[in-house]
């Protein structure tokens, strides 16, 4: 449980920080490849060990590259969650196949937009007043 906490953590600073990047007139892709770079300088300058810390906030970053006007706030952090539990479970069967990052992020992001098409976030937002 420990490691799904750390791949949920890390995906939502990576998603969070590509949104952020994005504000400041970075193209999606210029943003992701901003917080790797950043990730993977705090990983090293930090001492941690950590490519499970660095999978995570990479593929949170993927799903960052959504366009931010097809998400409200529920709606980024469902497909982050999403990304989440697709990496988890998926890491170690898909072990060393490649594209486990993105196919991750495309779970994630394609199941919250699928909810979104049935107006399932839609009225969870509206429910709680966001």
């Amino acid at each position: 449980m420990k490691e799904f906490g750390i791949i949920l953590f890390f995906g939502f600073l990576g998603h969070l920080l590509t949104r952020k990047a994005q504000e400041w007139s970075l193209s999606a892709v210029r943003a992701s490849a901003l917080a790797g770079i950043l990730a993977g300088l705090w990983l090293q300058l930090g001492g941690l060990e950590g490519s499970l810390i660095a999978a995570s906030f990479f593929g949170g970053s993927f799903v960052g590259m959504t366009d931010p006007q097809k998400f409200k706030l529920k709606g980024i952090f469902t497909s982050t969650f999403i990304f989440s539990v697709a990496f988890f479970f998926l890491r170690k069967p898909l072990n060393g196949s490649g594209g486990l990052l993105g196919f991750s992020a495309f779970i994630g992001v394609m199941t919250c937009h699928y909810f979104q098409k049935l107006k399932y976030i839609d009225k969870v937002e509206n429910r709680s007043g966001t």
